[in-house]
């Protein structure tokens, strides 16, 4: 389940979401001012004046290929003298020019080029004056070595002269050299407001093809008041509309991280309610963002747990009432023989030569029933959450070898043969002697209770390599444990159907040996081998 390919983190799609959110408003925004930008170039008209002096037409005289590209105006060309030689068709108006009213048009696109502007002054009298301010505008390059194709401009702006009018446009003070002493409203109405003005004009000066200097004036009629209310209307529609735009793509969003988030919540809810109806079998299965794959996997994980613990339980309550049955049945054994012999002696139906042998299988069926009652003692006591070992440093190997020759003579005289192999060296652990004393006559007594004579008994003790642990291998060639009962040999009461109809087991003793083994911090296990039938492998930390 951990080694699986899981889908994109939900934070990442929740980064990306909002980059994609933010890149769509702004391209929104931008769509709608390019919108409105188009909306307004459409009404207002503006000619194209870069068309218009870069036209070859413009050079041959042929002037009347300029005209598609003026929106809402026309054209006017004039010689050297500022005389018209050349009008737009159909417009009526015939203006007249002097080299002193062109001075007071813009030029477009000149370098170095001059240009007036003005402004109205109100004197103390109240009386107005006019002052206009002529400017140079100068294009120089910051490096002088480059070429001029890649050269960086800069454009230096200084005023280089001032006209002064009365409110009768006679000239009071002026700076600059000019023909007359009086200017006509006319000519000064390129530079004044707007408001006094009947068209926009833009003046470019040129030479044709014979080489003769000409002007050409474009003239755009100022978009009427209407216009300019349809120019505001388009761009004051732009915030609402965009504020629109992004309430859709809020919901859009909303919409879409809902889904993403409902559809595993969804599954979830839906998982717990049927499993706390009881379906234990209950999964869920999905394939999505990667936190919401954890919690549905970490619900699946949680759920096989539950189940598993469910099936420990009913388990455990299966045990628990067979454990009651087979203490039952091995307390009631011995104690019926012991009722039964004892009431035979106390109400003399018993011969008195067969009296001693009634009294000696009372002691051994009490001595059984003792050896039952200590085994269960000894299983409950290690179960008792205050049940500490009383562990001490020494000699395990020099251990072992005691026990063992304590054993021998017990083993040798039932007609057992013992393989020992234990090394010289000192291996120096913490262990409780009289616990793991117990281990060791669990393992060794099955072996006598089960075997024949004859049958060689195997003992073992090694380091690791690293010598921090210790294994120790007992074990015997007899007719070893049957398969069903290997499996379960470490639980509580497992013994076979002989033992038991026998009396000579509770089933007990390895599951002993097991809890003392883990006490110590090791593991205890059978292991195959082909030659020896039984072997037990003990490993305890050094």
């Amino acid at each position: 389940m951990n080694g699986k390919k899981r889908g994109i983190s939900f934070t990442f799609l929740l980064i990306i979401s909002y980059v994609f959110f933010i890149a769509l408003a702004g391209l929104s925004l931008l769509i709608l001012n390019l919108i409105a930008s188009q909306v307004t170039m459409n009404m207002i008209k503006v000619p194209d004046y870069y068309a218009i002096i870069n036209s070859p037409s413009l050079a041959d005289g042929n002037y009347s290929k300029l005209e598609k590209y003026v929106n809402n105006g026309y054209l006017e060309v004039l010689d050297e003298n500022a005389n018209v030689i050349y009008k737009t068709d159909g417009v009526k108006k015939s203006n007249i020019y002097t080299l002193d009213k062109l001075e007071f048009i813009d030029s477009y696109g000149e370098t170095n080029s001059e240009y007036y502007r003005a402004e109205t002054v109100t004197c103390e009298d109240g009386s107005e004056q006019y002052v206009l301010t002529k400017f140079e505008e100068i294009n120089t390059t910051i490096d002088e070595e480059s070429e001029a194709d890649s050269a960086e401009m800069e454009y230096i702006t200084n005023p280089i002269g001032v006209i002064i009018l009365n409110s009768d446009y006679e000239i009071q003070y002026s700076s600059v050299a000019l023909e007359n002493d009086i200017l006509t409203k006319d000519e000064i109405s390129y530079i004044l407001d707007s408001s006094e003005n009947r068209d926009n004009v833009i003046k470019y000066k040129f030479n044709d093809k014979d080489n003769n200097q000409r002007y050409i004036l474009i003239h755009s009629n100022p978009p009427s008041g209407r216009t300019w209310n349809r120019v505001q209307t388009a761009y004051n529609l732009v915030n609402p509309v965009f504020v629109i735009v992004i309430i859709g793509l809020i919901i859009v969003f909303a919409l879409f991280m809902t889904r993403r988030v409902s559809k595993p919540i969804a599954l979830l809810t839906n998982g717990m309610e049927k499993f706390a109806d009881g379906n234990m079998n209950e999964r869920i299965s999905y394939r999505g963002n990667k936190e919401f794959e954890q919690i549905c996997d970490t619900f699946n994980g949680m759920a096989e747990k539950l189940k598993e613990a469910e099936n420990a339980k009913v388990k455990m309550e299966e045990d628990k009432r067979q454990m009651l049955a087979d203490i039952s049945h091995d307390l009631k054994t011995p104690i019926t023989v012991i009722q039964g012999y004892s009431r035979a002696v106390a109400d003399n139906v018993v011969p008195s030569d067969k009296r001693q042998s009634y009294l000696n299988a009372i002691v051994l069926k009490a001595d059984q029933l003792a050896d039952l009652i200590n085994q269960f003692f000894e299983y409950s006591k290690l179960d008792h959450p205050l049940f500490t070992l009383s562990k001490e440093q020494d000699d395990i190997c020099e251990y072992f070898r005691e026990y063992l020759a304590f054993k021998y003579e017990e083993i040798s005289l039932k007609g057992y043969e013992m393989d020992i192999n234990i090394p010289d060296e000192k291996i120096i652990t913490s262990f409780d002697k009289m616990q793991l004393k117990r281990v060791f006559e669990n393992i060794i007594n099955n072996t006598l209770k089960h075997n024949s004579s004859g049958t060689c008994i195997y003992v073992s003790l090694n380091a690791s390599a690293d010598m921090d642990r210790i294994a120790i291998r007992i074990g015997d060639n007899g007719v070893g444990i049957p398969k069903e009962l290997r499996e379960r040999i470490f639980e509580p009461f497992s013994v076979g159907n002989e033992s038991r109809t026998s009396g000579q087991g509770t089933g007990l003793g390895m599951t002993i040996a097991k809890k003392i083994v883990e006490a110590h911090g090791g593991t205890i296990s059978l292991i195959d081998n082909a030659e020896i039938k039984t072997l037990y492998e003990i490993t305890l930390p050094v």
